[in-house]
């Protein structure tokens, strides 16, 4: 939801005028260079699907790393930049849960909601792994030419927001059990504040941002 990653980013980039723009409702992005940063958010959708505003949000995320506007992706963003800067994402099984994430510089650990099927299975040749996990690789890309990070997670979800998720999905996507294991791995407290921060660092590099 845009009004949570809005109130995540907001402490830290107070100044930042924040913009939402659906593609799902076939609202025109404009330019990439209209903007001064874009956050892609997650989607009930697949990027693996056969959809006409996908293909076309791939290739404005190729014209905007062109003309380097800071970029943030979560989840199905995530895998949307991945794959339209030359990274491949395939379907596997679910992966739901608070999940502790291992820093590429082994200093530490993020604590983040996953809620996912599908998952980068392939880096961009840009990209270098910034976080990852048993249960998925390529948990986190930052870009090395580009202003640009991303993350598998949802780091804009509180655990009383997953536990509701889990439970409204329980027995249709997931498995009772699935649901109950997710359930309880958030009581354990989140810490998402080092992928904010990464977020809010890319953002600023030139001031602002947008969410799309």
């Amino acid at each position: 939801m845009p009004e949570m990653v809005t109130d995540l980013l907001r402490p830290y980039m107070p100044t930042a005028e924040f913009i939402t723009v659906s593609p799902v409702l076939g609202e025109a992005l404009g330019k990439p260079e209209d903007y001064a940063g874009l956050v892609f958010l997650g989607s009930e959708h697949s990027v693996l699907d056969d959809l006409g505003w996908v293909t076309a949000l791939r290739c404005w995320i190729r014209q905007a790393a062109t003309s380097s506007v800071p970029m943030v992706g979560i989840c199905f963003g995530h895998q949307l930049m991945a794959q339209a800067l030359g990274g491949e994402v395939q379907r596997g099984d679910w992966v739901v849960g608070a999940k502790e994430y291992t820093a590429s510089d082994q200093t530490g650990t993020v604590r983040s909601v996953a809620y996912h099927q599908d998952q980068v299975c392939q880096p961009a040749p840009d990209a270098e792994v910034w976080l990852t996990h048993p249960e998925c690789q390529y948990a986190g890309f930052i870009y090395q030419s580009i202003p640009a990070c991303s993350v598998q997670s949802h780091p804009e979800f509180c655990a009383e927001f997953s536990r509701a998720l889990f439970e409204f999905t329980r027995d249709e996507v997931l498995t009772g059990e699935q649901t109950n294991a997710a359930v309880a791995s958030t009581h354990k407290a989140l810490d998402v504040a080092p992928i904010v921060g990464q977020f809010a660092n890319t953002l600023t590099q030139p001031g602002m941002a947008t969410q799309t």
